[in-house]
């Protein structure tokens, strides 16, 4: 009786790994009659344009200020009391305006004496030249008191040249800049009296670094602009021939044609020099990436490039041997070299 129990009890346990040993081998065929299903990732679309041929200016991108060719600090060459001062910052100004009246009280003391002097030796000149007509003064006497006359003219013309400092005028047409004195100050030779700029010529300076000495000549063109405006052309007035060692760059200064109006000393502007000009085969500068990569198409796949050739403010150039290929101009931000890509029509 327990040797029958024995059996019933394996033969259960065996239907019972029968039926889940079928069960996992229905699972499994059922398994393996199912299609793979795999996620494909779809082609990135792009816009692709071909190379054109343009010129291509090699240029340096500078910044400096805008100054006044001519710029005259106006010195007093008499002092005094300033009894009447006309200039204001934004003045214009011709060659000849008044500036300021100097207290002269002084400059014609000293002329009442040099001309009492004068006088006094012109006097006394002619009349030892009638007594040596008439033997009775010699030749030297005459001759000391020619050359005193002649000093004492001198020194009155200085002191008449010394009175007509007192007006003070402009000596150039320009603009008054700076006004730094007022009705009632003392004039001094150590402080002007205005900064007078001829505005009719503007000048920048740039600062160039030496690699580019003897790649820059008189005729090179060259651009300056402030923010919003259209660049205004320029000629170069000199190259200096001396590098400074500590800066490792040398002075190119050039001046603005037709800037009247536009600019003004002091101002910021950026500058352009063109190194070379060049016709080649060119694409848009957004055609690269911010790495300085740009992509062409081939076999639709993407093949990554980078130029070191010229470029501009808008375009650089490419490789001759790749003007058929197409360029990824849209969508090159997220692809990578190598990457299969689909083209689409610009909108």
């Amino acid at each position: 009786m327990r040797a029958k129990r024995a059996i019933l009890f394996v033969i259960r346990y065996l239907i019972l790994i029968l039926l889940i040993s079928s069960a996992f081998f229905g699972i499994m065929v059922l398994m393996d009659g199912r299609e793979d299903e795999s996620y494909i990732q779809p082609l990135k679309p792009v816009e692709v344009i071909k190379a054109e041929k343009r010129v291509i200016r090699n240029e340096i991108k500078l910044s400096a200020f805008v100054e006044a060719e001519t710029m005259i600090p106006i010195i007093p060459l008499v002092s005094g009391e300033i009894l009447d001062y006309c200039p204001y910052p934004g003045m214009e100004v011709k060659k000849g305006d008044p500036i300021a009246i100097i207290d002269n009280e002084l400059c014609l003391l000293k002329i009442e004496q040099a001309k009492s002097q004068h006088d006094a030796y012109s006097s006394s000149y002619e009349r030892l030249k009638v007594l040596e007509e008439n033997k009775a003064a010699s030749r030297q006497m005459v001759e000391e008191a020619e050359a005193l006359y002649r000093a004492s003219g001198a020194l009155l013309e200085q002191a008449l040249l010394e009175e007509s400092y007192t007006r003070v005028v402009s000596p150039i047409d320009g603009v008054v800049i700076s006004a730094p004195q007022a009705k009632g100050a003392i004039a001094l030779s150590s402080s002007p009296l205005a900064i007078v700029a001829d505005y009719s010529s503007l000048i920048v300076d740039f600062p160039v670094g030496e690699e580019y000495y003897g790649k820059i000549g008189r005729d090179a063109a060259v651009t300056v602009s402030k923010r919003g405006e259209e660049p205004s052309e320029c000629e170069i007035v000199y190259i200096s021939p001396y590098i400074d060692p500590h800066s490792k760059t040398f002075t190119i200064r050039a001046r603005i044609k037709d800037g009247s109006g536009l600019y003004a000393p002091g101002m910021y502007v950026k500058a352009s020099i063109a190194i070379s000009e060049k016709e080649c085969y060119s694409l848009p500068l957004k055609a690269k990436k911010i790495d300085g990569t740009y992509y062409s198409v081939e076999d639709g796949a993407a093949v990554a490039k980078r130029s070191n050739l010229g470029e501009d403010g808008s375009y650089f150039e490419i490789e001759e041997a790749d003007r058929d290929k197409y360029f990824i101009i849209r969508g090159q931000e997220s692809v990578i070299g190598g990457e299969r890509v689909r083209i689409v029509e610009g909108e």
